[in-house]
């Protein structure tokens, strides 16, 4: 937009053992380039991960156990650069318990019958 860039690059959460240098470096460089291009605008630059594998609830999330359990996490990232299930979703949206409206859609379609009546759906004279 006209104040800020924001870069939000999706990871698998659970992520290879030693990736976070090599991460960190390459989101130094992109947000030193993006600043040279674009000066005037704050840049922003995070790590998103769908969601918390630890979390006992489906939408729940522990941002430091999450980083914790990964080994060399904290070393080179902070918290506010990660942004973890159900916050990550909020933050697509900008608005509140996006993960749980996307999970229950996922819910309501996902039946035996989805295929058939996706099938269905898609031809042209239906």
């Amino acid at each position: 937009n006209n104040t800020e860039i924001v870069c939000i690059e999706i990871k698998t959460v659970k992520p290879n053992k030693g990736i976070f240098k090599v991460e960190k470096q390459k989101i130094l460089e992109a947000k030193a380039a993006l600043k040279i291009r674009y000066p005037q605008k704050e840049i922003k630059y995070f790590l998103a991960f769908p969601f918390d594998p630890l979390s006992e609830t489906p939408c729940g999330y522990d941002k430091s156990g999450f980083m914790r359990h990964s080994v060399g996490f904290t070393k080179y990232f902070d918290e506010a650069e990660i942004l973890l299930g159900a916050e990550f979703w909020d933050y697509l949206s900008g608005s509140e318990q996006t993960m749980e409206e996307i999970l229950e859609i996922i819910n309501t379609i996902a039946t035996p019958n989805f295929s058939e009546e996706l099938e269905f759906l898609t031809e042209t004279q239906n």
